[in-house]
């Protein structure tokens, strides 16, 4: 199928993108970026063309990076007509094993990256990049401009949901995916609409009559739900609900699935050492039942219980999609 093809092609594409970013080893870059390509950072800058880019994504530090991970989550791209719009969340980790302790700096962010088709495939005109969070040892990345927590994202936002979301830049898309795909970016659309406060996008991942089970109380139908999702906009200056979605269960018109949440923030204080730094870790769980409605599949019910989980080996657990899967020009896997 073409656009099975074409995602495939763009999610390999950002697949090693995210490799060359995570290893400080930017000229990997030079082959996936259109010519006159466009990159803006909040944490870095904004660069044009190829060079500067390159340039500008390069390590200036002074202490060796032996440790590096990444984390893909929340991925969805969407094509049409020789253009492509995709968003992801990548959590990184880049730091310095001596033999005895593990330095290290942990940061995540959300992408918004645009691709057109060339002669040559698929290539990114257009990276759009949003620091999140951090958390760690900051000399690792002294010259960054790093999250100032007491204003709203923390920094003047790079992404724009209105402007730069899939769902909006791409409204029809050529391949819609497999019913187990469009029920993973059910969710993502939900969290991304949720995390940059377009409370209309979150809205549209839902049923009218949607339910959410919160920690402290049930949230029924879609007023409340807004409201829920408004307020949560004020309560930290960027938000960031970095999911992997499981066990996907289908059964006619209704389906469920549970979405893994990874917020490795909250969980750096809990021990990440050399010893299970490459261990899984998650800190919720989202139960989930959909319906499809007009041909799409919504949220109607769902539950999210804190849950710490740690797995150390990743391996075991088996993810819609996931991206974070090693092979040799694009993994997740711990370096040494």
């Amino acid at each position: 199928m073409q656009g099975a093809a074409e995602q495939l092609a763009i999610k390999t594409l950002f697949k090693q993108f995210v490799y060359a970013v995570k290893r400080f080893q930017p000229e990997l870059l030079r082959d996936m970026l259109t010519a006159d390509a466009e990159a803006e950072f909040s944490h870095i800058g904004a660069f044009k063309g190829v060079d500067e880019i390159i340039a500008g994504l390069r390590w200036t530090g002074d202490v060796e990076l032996n440790v590096t991970k990444s984390e893909i989550t929340n991925y969805v791209a969407r094509s049409h007509d020789g253009h492509a719009q995709q968003c992801a969340y990548v959590l990184y980790l880049a730091g310095h094993d001596d033999g005895k302790f593990l330095h290290y700096f942990h940061y995540s962010g959300h992408y918004a990256n645009s691709y057109v088709e060339t002669e040559d495939g698929w290539k990114i005109a257009k990276i759009k990049y949003d620091l999140d969070w951090q958390w760690g040892n900051n000399y690792f990345v002294k010259d960054w401009t790093l999250i100032d927590y007491s204003r709203y994202a923390g920094h003047k936002p790079v992404i724009l949901s209105e402007l730069d979301a899939p769902w909006r830049v791409i409204p029809e898309a050529d391949y819609a995916g497999t019913d187990e795909e469009q029920i993973a970016d059910a969710f993502t659309l939900y969290a991304w609409g949720l995390d940059v406060a377009d409370s209309m996008l979150a809205l549209a991942s839902c049923t009218d009559d949607v339910i959410l089970r919160a920690v402290q109380r049930d949230l029924v139908g879609a007023k409340e739900f807004v409201i829920f999702l408004k307020s949560l906009s004020h309560k930290e200056a960027a938000l960031q609900h970095a999911c992997k979605v499981r066990n996907v269960k289908i059964d006619g018109d209704s389906a469920t699935m549970e979405a893994w949440r990874v917020e490795l923030n909250r969980m750096s204080g809990k021990g990440i050492t050399r010893h299970n730094v490459d261990h899984a870790a998650f800190t919720a769980v989202y139960y989930c039942h959909l319906r499809k409605e007009d041909g799409a599949w919504k949220l109607c019910d769902f539950d999210y219980k804190p849950k710490v989980t740690y797995e150390g080996d990743p391996d075991k657990l088996k993810f819609v999609g996931d991206l974070n899967v090693a092979d040799p020009e694009s993994d997740s896997v711990i370096h040494y």
